[in-house]
């Protein structure tokens, strides 16, 4: 073992216990989570790397997401000051929440002018934009004290936005959540409601900033900055949304925090509790570059929170990440030097890689089945000088070094790479080397494969399917790539019934079917065979080009020749095109759809007793419509 692999090594079992915080490629503050569809969505602000005035530097808001609470995805940065008409600069602290369908951010900006704070929302059909300012000037705009927005919806449906330094105040939403009803109201500052203040004459209470609303159980929460600074967090309890609140105690004190400020965020998610802070424990961080960090804890029986000690290794997984599937490289549990970027053509991807950086990735499960073969879409433009990925396993044993030569090519290869077999649950560092300095490529995502299909992981999708009878292409069986299925690309292209490999879309009649398909890929189907015989088959097909064709496979054997498909025109004109198999043998087999001429749409296959049939053996010339456009993947240009 080389010196060089020695020392990667051990910087990785080092780092392989840090991963707090939580985001390391930008500095991610004022940290609000938000639990939507199984997913925790973290928003956060942005403090750029360059501080001016030496104060806080914010132009946008950023979004990270996770479904493990220990690997997170980079969701770009999908608003920002510039997106309000009536701010000038700040962004400050936000938070989002999803009602009816529609995501609610509500922001801290700097009004044009005065720089006066001022809080505003802005509208999006997804957690993660586009947004857009549907009232076009600040939703709360008083005095210097409209700032750090939390809000929640009671179980009744009423919505209510808290905020405020140095003072508390809540005001009911309407419905629409971009208006609201009555007046703005002031939460009385006692030091019953809120603790007593020790060391600064000129506040009572410890009640500082960044207050955080919600409702757990019959019990309503406020848990927010405390002061004096460096800040800390206290929390104080209510009967009712509005009060009267009564001081809960400090559950997080300033040591180890390396910032001045701190902003909490609390969530439940898949029974388990979770806050979220932020921290100036990055490198070259501090008060005015902070990070998000997060901590489990656990609730006392009476609803009181404990006191909750930061931590570099943060909480524990609450489920495993599946290689097996596309894994975007924006996706880490922790990371060094690197930075992320989009652009219109893969999204968001990560850039900026030199010699020694790296990605970790915890809880990766291999399965039993194990993979043999890694696959990276990769970007090596002119500007960047190649270098070498090391893939380790548990901080200690390498399973592949790949070479990603110079090629001043920017477009994005998928790059294909054996590895050592690797099985089970480990946590996964891409380790970067060069021997020069400058930016080695571009790095867009990945997934394995494995070599050795293992069929006790195979079941059917619903049912055995029977033959005679009809098999809709969509039900393919259970076992993922390379048992169930191939498919040259991991992702969904249609993103339609199934969270699986194979590209499903919806014909013009809304049924389901798979597209996209490229030579060498195919699906798999359990079938049970009534009794041995040659049968009828038919299969409602599309296809926009020339030379589209596939085969009928029964455990391996050809059963039906090569079938072509005709040219419909479009890939939403569909045709029935039908022939005979070979003698096909009562009882269970697989039957395989296997792709022989790319680019067919393929609705269903059916067999029939030829007994009770007639072939037709002419089919009628297919209906022509006006052409489309389409690219080579089949989509709609």
């Amino acid at each position: 073992m080389g010196k060089h692999f020695v020392a990667v090594i051990a910087l990785l079992a080092v780092l392989a216990i840090a991963d707090n915080p939580i985001v390391q490629t930008y500095f991610a503050p004022d940290p609000a989570p938000m639990v939507y569809n199984d997913t925790v969505f973290v928003y956060t602000g942005h403090d750029e790397d360059i501080t001016v005035d030496n104060f806080f530097t914010m132009h946008r808001w950023r979004v990270y997401s996770s479904t493990d609470m220990v690997n997170w995805t980079d969701r770009g940065a999908p608003l920002s000051h510039q997106d309000f008409s009536w701010a000038g600069d700040k962004a400050w602290a936000a938070q989002a929440i999803e009602r009816n369908g529609k995501f609610y951010w509500y922001v801290t900006a700097g009004l044009k002018g005065s720089n006066q704070p001022a809080i505003g929302v802005a509208v999006g059909d997804s957690p993660v934009g586009p947004f857009h300012d549907p009232i076009d000037k600040p939703l709360i705009k008083r005095s210097w004290d409209e700032i750090d927005p939390t809000v929640y919806i009671d179980t009744d449906g009423q919505a209510y936005l808290y905020w405020g330094n140095p003072n508390l105040y809540y005001v009911k939403l309407n419905e629409d959540m971009i208006s609201y009803n009555g007046s703005i109201q002031n939460i009385p500052m006692t030091t019953e409601a809120f603790g007593v203040r020790h060391g600064d004459d000129n506040r009572e209470t410890t009640y500082e900033e960044g207050p955080w609303f919600y409702k757990r159980n019959s019990l309503y929460y406020m848990v927010y900055a405390t002061g004096p600074l460096p800040e800390k967090i206290g929390y104080s309890t209510a009967t009712g949304p509005t009060g009267p609140w009564k001081y809960g105690g400090e559950i997080m004190g300033s040591d180890g925090i390396g910032s001045f400020t701190i902003h909490p965020g609390v969530i439940d998610f898949k029974g388990r509790s979770y806050l979220f802070y932020h921290t100036g424990n990055l490198p070259n961080g501090g008060g005015y570059k902070r990070a998000v960090s997060v901590e489990e804890f656990s609730y006392g029986a009476d609803g009181s929170i404990p006191r909750i000690k930061p931590t570099k290794s943060g909480p524990e997984p609450v489920a495993n990440l599946n290689p097996f599937k596309r894994v975007e490289a924006e996706c880490m549990a922790f990371s060094r030097g690197l930075k992320t970027t989009q652009n219109s053509s893969v999204g968001i991807y990560v850039n900026q890689i030199h010699n020694d950086d790296y990605i970790k990735l915890r809880s990766v499960d291999f399965s039993t089945q194990g993979a043999d073969t890694i696959f990276l879409s990769i970007s090596t433009p002119e500007n960047t000088q190649g270098g070498t990925i090391d893939v380790v396993i548990d901080s200690s044993q390498n399973i592949a070094s790949i070479n990603i030569p110079k090629s001043n090519n920017s477009a994005w290869q998928l790059l294909k790479f054996p590895i050592k077999h690797t099985t089970g649950v480990h946590d996964l560092f891409f380790n970067f080397k060069s021997n020069h300095n400058s930016e080695l490529f571009h790095f867009d995502y990945w997934y394995v494969k494995s070599n050795i299909p293992d069929e006790s992981l195979r079941q059917p999708f619903k049912e055995v399917l029977t033959v005679p009878g009809l098999i809709q292409a969509e039900d393919f069986d259970i076992g993922g790539q390379g048992l169930a299925y191939s498919d040259n690309d991991p992702e969904n292209q249609g993103g339609e019934y199934r969270d699986e490999g194979v590209d499903i879309t919806t014909d013009n009649e809304g049924n389901y079917v798979v597209g996209w398909t490229e030579v060498g890929e195919w699906l798999s189907y359990s079938i049970n065979v009534d009794s041995t015989a040659k049968y009828l088959w038919e299969a409602r097909v599309s296809s926009a080009m020339d030379n589209s064709s596939f085969k009928i496979f029964v455990d391996d054997k050809d059963v039906s020749g090569n079938i072509a498909v005709p040219n419909t025109d479009s890939w939403d004109s569909y045709v029935t095109i039908n022939g005979t198999t070979e003698n096909i043998s009562a009882g269970k087999h697989i039957l395989k759809i296997s792709i022989t001429g790319a680019f067919v749409n393929i609705d269903w296959l059916k067999f029939s007793d030829l007994n009770t049939v007639s072939i037709i053996k002419n089919l009628p010339a297919p209906i022509k419509t006006p052409i489309k456009y389409y690219n080579l993947k089949g989509q709609f240009k």
